[in-house]
């Protein structure tokens, strides 16, 4: 995948991703492009993992999570279609017609 994003794969993630009909192209689409941080967490062995939505070349928006390398590589260890609401969150934020939080009245 070009856009300068290293990836890591194997027969564990590819077979993960395509228990949800994910190729490993669209989640390295996915996350090549503008994502929507939804959770950062580190494990009990002390892995972090990220969360984010993110869409592929053809428009499929999916969540994904992912984990970072030493070498900086990223390695995917899920993805799958996103909700309707996940959907329309994203295409809102995309499109700038999500309302920000009105600031309180002094």
């Amino acid at each position: 995948m070009d856009g300068g994003l290293r990836f890591d794969w194997d027969v564990h993630n590819t077979d993960h991703l395509a228990e949800h009909d994910v190729r490993p192209e669209e989640a390295e689409q996915a996350l090549s492009g503008y994502i929507l941080d939804l959770d950062y967490r580190v494990t009990e062995d002390g892995e972090e993992r990220w969360t984010a939505l993110g869409q592929t070349a053809s428009g499929r928006l999916l969540v994904i999570v992912w984990t970072m390398l030493e070498n900086g590589s990223y390695r995917p260890i899920t993805a799958y279609p996103a909700t309707k609401g996940l959907e329309s969150v994203f295409r809102r934020l995309i499109h700038g017609t999500l309302r920000q939080p009105k600031e309180p009245k002094e």
